[in-house]
């Protein structure tokens, strides 16, 4: 133990696993290279009087290195989620304790209490007989209970495990990752399994199977054993029959019985609680899905209507007509050589690229006359064409608007508006979603994106994505008597380019029927954007909704309500394609649902089947942790998906992000709307349906 001489003084402040704000005197030790855990620092504290705990920190230095950064964050969110949920149950005690973290420090750090005083390696103690037993039972439960909370450890091996005399106490999660999330090479052989060695495939809970039973191999024969393989003699043990016949030693995840399988063979129980609540939730929403199943079919795509007319705003591109219910569902018509005849965002009235109609804005803003005939050089007319507005007829006799030409020249354009109350996150969301595109995030999926205008997507650039990636709080959306849109792209896919438009209306805009929401009639698709401060009734939410003045608030949003109240319906429901998000879901990323999607990327396979469990689940953490009001959009909606998403991945502190903004999931809601416009092929599965 080092000397009181060796430390620093000073105060430190962090957040508990209950996640509430605490601050202690501390005296801290000298830092500690770990090699294992680079470029993670470790080092001994003492806070208050006396309590010793050891600190995990990323370093000033390595500030930048995302990669690290990530691997702490995984590994906060899987022991909190492990002592949130277990730490008060029937098995307390398996793991370290975390005591607390701090991810938006200017050097992150979690802290641990350390192993109990007497506490040796597993190995070194080779417990045999009864002890043996209770060994074995309690690193099956652990595993267990990792994968209850969505984790897999990958990091159980001879150096991570304690014995105390009584109980084992696996070390900190440092490997850690969401079941499914992509592997990762992490370990050694024979501890770590063979595809987590690898990096092949994603992350199941039986990797963390396969240390255990290597680890209770070595105490039993005192050997390591081959690799890869499984030991030869397996049956000279018979202390380990349970795990042979479970097939936890077989070199692939899938072939191995899970974990529960082998506690029943052990004749002893399943520590994980079944959750009769959930399968009730979880109930609830199939039953919604099969409804709205039974009346408008599946396996079709939800694509514009060949014979219907431009201005029947919504209804001419997805909702049903007098053809019946499976008009919605048609393929999409094939490409024609003219202009098609599009619906006017702004005054819902038909609209057809004319050349006598064109405008170029000038420095002023003003638009000035453009003639493209007369610019003989087809490369710069060409780019004139790209930054071009024609004028729209106008026919409702608003206000004077243009609309972009290439949004006239291309297919069938699809409109988003993001839907939720001020303070929801609405703004931070778009820019992280438009970001992520800009970074080649839709390119997995076959689509290729660039700006609709280049004015406005470098305005929009300006104003809101580089702001955010420079870590700073976006100013609130200001209201408006006439909605713009907030930025357009043209999004090409599988030979077919369509213009896709985003609006970014202040809450207190929606909520009102005057005529800044006139275009809502019009809308493609809708993003309700759900704030967990208003809408969860969790604890560990009331220290940041005092601290930024939030209530719960029992009766949904007041836009969802306002919008879906002016959305044409057929057959009682809204035909517009919807998402339901859950944004800041980083602030209950500690929950065992979230934490397995918030930090796993949006699918790239199977899409229609994981977005359905995702909306599933989502559905039901909603309906447990606040009222029906906030799943009116799925009720109210023939399509819809629900999905956990995180804009900034992390708090503001004092107006902005001191270590910069980590997006979570901000593409799956678009993925969701592309998947149900027919962007993105999902094969003979329907997305929201």
């Amino acid at each position: 133990m080092n000397s009181s001489d060796d430390f620093d003084h000073d105060d430190l402040e962090f957040e508990t696993p209950t996640g509430g704000p605490v601050r202690f005197k501390a005296e801290f030790g000298p830092d500690k290279v770990l090699p294992f855990r680079a470029p993670v620092v470790g080092r001994v504290i003492r806070l208050g009087r006396g309590w010793v705990v050891r600190q995990y920190r990323l370093p000033r230095s390595a500030r930048g290195d995302l990669r690290a950064r990530e691997a702490l964050e995984h590994e906060v969110n899987a022991a909190v989620a492990l002592e949130r949920a277990h730490r008060r149950g029937e098995h307390p005690g398996l793991f370290l304790r975390v005591v607390g973290h701090d991810l938006d420090a200017e050097e992150p750090f979690v802290l641990y209490e350390p192993p109990p005083p007497g506490a040796t390696r597993l190995l070194a103690a080779r417990p045999s007989g009864r002890r043996l037993a209770v060994v074995m039972r309690q690193l099956l439960v652990a595993a267990r209970l990792l994968e209850r909370t969505g984790h897999v450890h990958r990091t159980i091996a001879p150096a991570t495990v304690w014995w105390s005399g009584e109980s084992v106490r696996i070390g900190e999660p440092h490997g850690a990752l969401p079941v499914g999330h992509p592997r990762m090479p992490i370990g050694e052989a024979p501890w770590a399994s063979p595809e987590q060695l690898e990096g092949q495939g994603h992350t199941d809970p039986r990797d963390d199977l396969w240390s255990v039973a290597r680890v209770l191999y070595a105490a039993v024969s005192g050997q390591p054993g081959p690799p890869s393989e499984p030991p030869a003699e397996l049956d000279a043990y018979p202390q380990l029959t349970a795990l042979r016949d479970g097939r936890a030693f077989a070199r692939r995840a899938g072939e191995r019985r899970t974990v529960a399988e082998i506690l029943e063979l052990l004749n002893h129980p399943d520590p994980v609680p079944t959750h009769a609540q959930a399968a009730t939730e979880q109930g609830e929403y199939a039953r919604l899905v099969a409804e709205k199943r039974r009346r408008f079919g599946t396996r079709r795509r939800w694509g514009p209507r060949v014979d219907a007319p431009p201005s029947g705003g919504v209804g001419a591109r997805f909702a049903m007509g007098d053809a019946g219910p499976d008009a919605a569902f048609q393929e999409e018509p094939a490409p024609r050589e003219e202009a098609p005849e599009v619906l006017c965002p702004y005054c819902l009235g038909p609209v057809r690229y004319d050349e006598n109609s064109l405008h170029l804005p000038n420095d002023q803003g003003d638009y000035e006359p453009f003639t493209p005939s007369e610019e003989p050089v087809e490369l710069r007319r060409n780019d004139m064409l790209r930054r071009a507005f024609q004028r729209c007829e106008n026919p409702s006799g608003i206000d004077e608007h243009h609309l972009p030409v290439p949004y006239l020249r291309n297919g069938q354009p699809l409109t988003i508006v993001t839907v939720g109350g001020s303070l929801s996150g609405k703004t931070h969301l778009l820019a992280a979603m438009i970001s992520e595109i800009e970074q080649g995030g839709l390119e997995p999926y076959g689509i290729t994106a660039e700006p609709l205008n280049p004015e406005w997507h470098q305005r929009f650039v300006r104003e809101r994505l580089q702001p955010l990636r420079d870590g700073k709080v976006l100013p609130r959306t200001a209201s408006t008597r006439f909605a713009q849109f907030a930025d357009g792209l043209l999004l090409t896919s599988r030979g077919q380019t369509r213009p896709l438009m985003f609006f970014d209306l202040a809450g207190e805009d929606l909520e009102g029927h005057d005529e800044a929401t006139r275009f809502l009639a019009g809308a493609g698709a809708f993003v309700f954007v759900v704030d967990p401060l208003r809408a969860l009734r969790l604890p560990e939410l009331d220290a940041h909704r005092e601290r930024i003045g939030i209530r719960e608030r029992d009766l949904g949003d007041e836009a969802f309500a306002a919008v879906l109240s002016r959305v044409p319906r057929s057959d009682g429901y809204v035909m517009t394609p919807s998402t339901v998000v859950l944004n800041k879901s980083d602030l209950v990323r500690f929950e065992p649902e979230v934490a397995t999607w918030l930090l796993n990327p949006p699918p790239t396979q199977r899409i229609a089947a994981t977005l359905g469990r995702e909306s599933e689940e989502a559905y039901a953490f909603l309906r447990r942790h606040g009222s029906r009001a906030w799943l009116r959009p799925v009720a109210d909606t023939a399509r819809c998906t629900l999905h956990f998403v995180s804009a900034t991945g992390r708090r503001e502190r004092g107006g902005s992000y001191p270590n910069g903004v980590t997006p979570r999931r901000v593409l799956a809601p678009l993925l969701s709307i592309l998947a149900m416009a027919g962007l993105v092929e999902t094969g003979p599965e329907e997305v929201g349906l």
